[in-house]
């Protein structure tokens, strides 16, 4: 089941605002500058994904709600702003909701490929919280060639995206950290031949990495 943003966002913005009023200073456990400037990370996520488009009949087009995975590459720049690059991987499937309001989901199913880069961004170096801005392009690949009830292109497309979210950092030491975060993933929607896209469609991430220093 498809979840709107509000009933998201509330919940995950209190928190990491809980996280970061209470977690002392102290919880970097190293000083900022004695860090390495590299770091990988392996990272999980359940996108909440909102309309795409809508018919002429009045009815709304968007992907399933979905779990999805990836890797990603960070560069400190210096002690408040970090440089990242990402690639993830999570399947979907196409949603309708009809005019009456009725709901289907069909086969078959979308491979979706987020690859972006992130600026992380701290108001203070020993601060565990962040902001994130980025941006990148999703593509596309339907499973099937056969487009039957299916909605959206039976051709593979690519759309853009930018981000704009928050994060917090804990258990941080000078060999690895861990983090949690939210983000809202802002796409332009490829044009569909069968429904009118929206111009920007709004999902909402959350997610949670392990990041090892090299």
């Amino acid at each position: 089941m498809n979840l709107s943003v509000p009933q998201c966002v509330t919940p995950a913005i209190t928190a990491l605002l809980v996280l970061g009023v209470t977690a002392p200073a102290s919880a970097q456990f190293e000083e900022a500058d004695t860090l390495p400037r590299f770091s990988v990370g392996a990272f999980g996520d359940f996108g909440f994904r909102n309309k795409r488009g809508e018919t002429a009949a009045g009815d709304e087009v968007s992907f399933t709600s979905s779990p999805g995975g990836g890797l990603r590459l960070d560069y400190r720049l210096t002690q408040t702003l970090t440089l990242a690059a990402f690639g993830s991987y999570t399947r979907v499937q196409e949603r309708v909701e009809f005019s009456d309001g009725t709901v289907s989901v069909f086969d078959p199913h979308f491979d979706l490929f987020h690859f972006g880069g992130e600026l992380l961004v701290r108001v203070k170096p020993r601060i565990p919280g962040y902001f994130i801005l980025g941006g990148g392009a999703q593509h596309v690949a339907p499973e099937g060639d056969d487009p039957g009830l299916q909605l959206t292109s039976t051709d593979s497309f690519t759309e853009t995206f930018g981000i704009a979210g928050a994060g917090y950092e804990f258990a941080s030491t000078r060999g690895r950290a861990f983090r949690v975060n939210f983000r809202f993933f802002l796409i332009n929607p490829a044009d569909q031949e069968r429904y009118n896209p929206k111009s920007i469609e709004i999902d909402f991430v959350l997610g949670a990495a392990f990041i090892l220093r090299l």
